[in-house]
């Protein structure tokens, strides 16, 4: 089937590229469009912060949107009236927005922790009654609202976190393309040795972004994209276009020695076509592994990076045999790639001639190098994801350094009555628990109506309204307590001495959810803090099973594919050899810090928590394209000549050098990263850049050659239902 569809589309390639040119056109129009739907965050799952941020937001109205202005000045102190006078002024316009909840200050709470000892620096909570995507949408309205000539001010928290991170995911993105065109197009002419063959790549990468991106932003209208699905797609699209044209052409190019353009179109389909749909089904199953994650960011990166892989696929096995049957005199002919057939069918029979030293010696140093995972930390960082040149990272800098590293992000300790209100008592109980917290070596202060009401009016705390004359409490004293307490609910505010990534502060929130519960009361912790602890622990609670059904997916598909049990199994392990050696890298790079001099990071002492996920599908997929590259032409001589070593010798030489081409450039488009601001694309480009070339180099070319030899003829075993059994079109 695919060499007679590659003859049709060499014979009539009009129509073909009619059709992608009206799907492209739409495309065009709405793909610019997908920056401004997109969200940041890794989204929402149903953990225990949740809840307890849905109980706060139900019972006391507290906005799940919210940021923080920060204020400076080098002489003047909050004690001074001019300090107090311009900060009020310049958070006036925030009380007059409609859509602002709350405007909290030092000044409006009483509370003096909200500043620096020195007194030069504070901050103001403001919290926002929109959903995060209207509040992005309404970021810059809000940041140039508050302006002062008298105070520095910067803004920083949750909102303006967000905001920076969409920034620079843009710039990154555009630094990236503007890093990688031009120098993989270079690349590409000097694989190819023709400009026509070396713009193909560039030109199927275009076309499958671009309908990509358009069909993100269809998918945006009623489903939450992450903002990170654009740096992943160009990768992705990228990538894939640049493994299958290469692989494709230099197969065109080959056949065209012997044959006429329609012959050696059909024949580079029955091929080398078949090889990229299984790569492709290999690339996918690994991506789909995303979509078992309940949350935002990774289930989008999945749907995206399915989309692209899919779309890739498609073009090249329509658009580029049109195109080659079209252009193809301008081709050329002979070999593509890196180094010779002599060199590659060299190395192959000295690897295969020392295959056990090759094998002990390649395998013990995979193992070295990924031995660092074993002691990894995982954890997400907060305003640190940013360069220190963002705003928001300075301002929550300057909170950190001057106020205390825990003031921004508190821990939220939320106690509801098992009875439906609270009784007599219960409010003393909360009273008596939030001094038991305040008293941990781990906590500041905390927040709660123990430190608003004078004692004797603790137990009619949820009868203020009522009884504030009585008491002698004034409206503001009743607002502010009422934001910490109803009739069904109570909420004590925990501020940790240390930041909100710490291990300190992960460790306080163990011990919140340790605490026996006051008779008749339930507890639920949550906040910033908890919510990301609750995140990484659901990921990985489910990360060994996507692990499981990536693996065994692909190991299925490549043994219907190649009819064989070993092979498939080798090709799942050795790949798992590689991530294993990358993970370690990581380690050593990101939490460790040993690049710091060059990639300009500040290691946090951990690794963040998604980027092993991210990692794993987007890498599984496309490093082991090169296998199955490889592999599928090792069968070709197999199903010739029933001569394992002259299989594996004749594979090598076919495909060392466009594999290694396609290798080589797409580490130069996975490096390109590198130059990101934000840490989390920074890893996962560093990090698919070094699996991808270990596995295309090391893995490929000296282990993969030396196991195919200690197994002999094994490789090639399968049972008889699997010899016999017939895929259309894929036929081995």
């Amino acid at each position: 089937m695919l060499y007679r569809s590659g003859v049709w589309l060499a014979r009539h390639p009009w129509p073909i590229i009619g059709l992608w040119v009206m799907i492209l056109a739409p495309a065009l129009f709405l793909a610019p469009r997908v920056q401004d739907r997109l969200l940041s965050g890794l989204g929402e799952a149903p953990t225990e912060a949740r809840a307890a941020a849905n109980l706060l937001e139900e019972e006391l109205g507290a906005s799940p949107t919210g940021m923080a202005f920060v204020f400076r000045h080098s002489e003047l102190t909050i004690d001074d009236p001019e300090y107090r006078a311009a900060l009020e002024a310049a958070i006036a316009p925030l009380r007059e927005l409609n859509d602002i909840n709350r405007v909290d200050s030092l000044f409006s709470t009483g509370f003096r922790e909200m500043a620096s000892a020195d007194g030069h620096t504070t901050y103001v909570n403001v919290l926002i009654n929109s959903d995060p995507q209207k509040a992005l949408d309404d970021f810059p309205r809000l940041k140039n609202s508050v302006q002062s000539d008298i105070l520095e001010v910067k803004a920083t928290g949750g909102l303006a976190i967000f905001a920076d991170v969409n920034e620079s995911s843009e710039d990154d993105l555009r630094r990236a393309e503007i890093f990688t065109f031009p120098l993989v197009l270079i690349a590409l002419f000097f694989v190819f040795r023709s400009f026509v063959a070396a713009s193909i790549p560039l030109i199927m990468g275009g076309i499958a972004v671009t309908i990509t991106l358009a069909g993100i932003y269809l998918l945006s209208l009623g489903v939450g994209m992450s903002v990170f699905v654009l740096n992943v797609s160009t990768f992705l699209g990228l990538g894939a276009a640049i493994d299958y044209s290469l692989v494709l052409v230099g197969r065109f190019r080959e056949e065209r020695r012997d044959h006429d353009i329609e012959e050696s179109v059909g024949r580079t389909m029955a091929t080398a076509g078949r090889a990229i749909v299984i790569s492709a089904i290999t690339s996918i199953i690994g991506l789909s592994g995303l979509l078992f994650f309940d949350y935002m960011m990774l289930r989008s990166l999945g749907i995206g990076g399915v989309m692209v892989i899919g779309v890739s696929v498609a073009v090249a096995l329509t658009l580029l045999p049109a195109l080659m049957g079209l252009v193809g005199h301008r081709l050329g002919s002979g070999q593509s790639g890196i180094g010779g057939e002599l060199m590659w069918g060299r190395l192959a029979n000295w690897v295969m001639h020392h295959s056990w030293s090759v094998f002990i010696i390649v395998g013990v140093g995979l193992i070295v190098l990924g031995a660092p995972i074993l002691r990894v930390n995982l954890g997400t960082p907060w305003a640190d994801i940013l360069p220190p040149s963002a705003e928001s990272r300075q301002g929550w800098d300057l909170v950190a350094d001057e106020i205390g590293p825990g003031e921004l992000a508190p821990l939220l300790v939320v106690l509801t009555p098992t009875r439906g209100e609270f009784e007599s008592g219960d409010t003393s109980a909360v009273a008596r628990l939030a001094d038991q917290i305040g008293n941990d070596p781990r906590v500041s202060r905390t927040v709660s109506v123990a430190n608003l009401l004078p004692e004797r009016a603790l137990e009619s705390a949820t009868e203020l309204s009522a009884m504030a004359a009585t008491l002698g409490l004034g409206p503001e004293l009743v607002e502010l307590v009422g934001q910490f307490s109803t009739r069904s609910i109570m909420l004590i505010t925990v501020y940790s001495k240390f930041g909100p990534a710490t291990d300190e502060t992960e460790d306080l929130v163990d011990w919140l959810r340790e605490l026996p519960e006051p008779a008749g009361l339930e507890i639920v912790v949550g906040g910033g803090t908890a919510d990301l602890k609750d995140a990484t622990d659901r990921m990985y609670d489910l990360f060994p099973w996507v692990i499981l059904y990536v693996m065994v997916s692909v190991y299925l598909a490549l043994m219907f594919m190649f009819r064989s049990v070993l092979l498939p199994l080798k090709a799942v392990l050795m790949n798992t050899m590689s991530l294993f050696a990358a993970y370690g890298a990581l380690v050593l790079i990101f939490q460790d810090g040993w690049l710091d001099f060059i990639l300009g990071n500040t290691a946090t002492g951990f690794t963040q928590s998604t980027v092993p996920i991210l990692i794993f599908a987007v890498a599984f997929g496309l490093s082991i394209d090169y296998e199955v590259f490889l592999l599928s032409r090792v069968k070709e001589y197999w199903d010739e000549t029933g001569d394992n070593r002259y299989a594996v010798q004749k594979g090598m030489e076919h495909t060392g050098r466009i594999v290694t081409s396609a290798a080589l450039i797409l580490v130069l488009v996975a490096g390109s990263f590198a130059t990101a601001d934000i840490v989390v694309v920074k890893a996962l480009g560093i990090g698919t850049a070094i699996a991808i070339g270990l596995d295309a180099s090391v893995v490929r070319a000296f282990f993969v050659p030396a196991i195919m030899r200690l197994l002999g003829n094994a490789n090639w075993w399968a049972p008889k239902w699997l010899t016999r059994l017939s895929i259309p079109g894929l036929r081995a």
